[in-house]
């Protein structure tokens, strides 16, 4: 192998430093993009009149009818799911979008990465 194939791949040391660098800020994203949903789910839905709505839709005929073909059990939940969710079990909730978001990531740059390689090892015939 040449010293000019060496640089043209696509594991090169600068490409490798450019892919970590665009993986550090999709992922100083995805964290910074959770905590603004977090603060804006907690600033919402953890008052008194977010309560009292969460208990009237608790109550609402709809969900607490017991008659017709399928008994409906009513939501056992007395404060809203989504404050529940962003306030006890945030460490889940963080966890979950940055492995997901990785995972993501990742697919994408080793398509990207096979669609803008160049294999070596081909040569035109001339």
């Amino acid at each position: 192998m040449s010293s000019t194939a060496k640089t043209a791949s696509p594991f090169s040391r600068q490409s490798n430093l450019l892919w970590l660098l665009v993986y550090a800020i999709a992922m100083i994203g995805v964290v910074t993009l959770v905590l603004y949903m977090r603060a804006a789910t907690l600033r919402d839905l953890d008052t008194p009149e977010a309560r009292a709505e969460w208990q009237a839709w608790r109550e609402a005929p709809p969900n607490s009818d017991t008659t017709g073909p399928v008994r409906r059990k009513p939501p056992s939940a007395t404060e809203p799911p989504a404050l529940v969710l962003m306030r006890d079990h945030f460490a889940v909730v963080m966890s979950g979008a940055v492995i997901f978001s990785s995972l993501l990531f990742a697919a994408i740059m080793i398509a990207a990465r096979g669609a803008l390689s160049r294999d070596a090892t081909l040569k035109t015939k001339t």
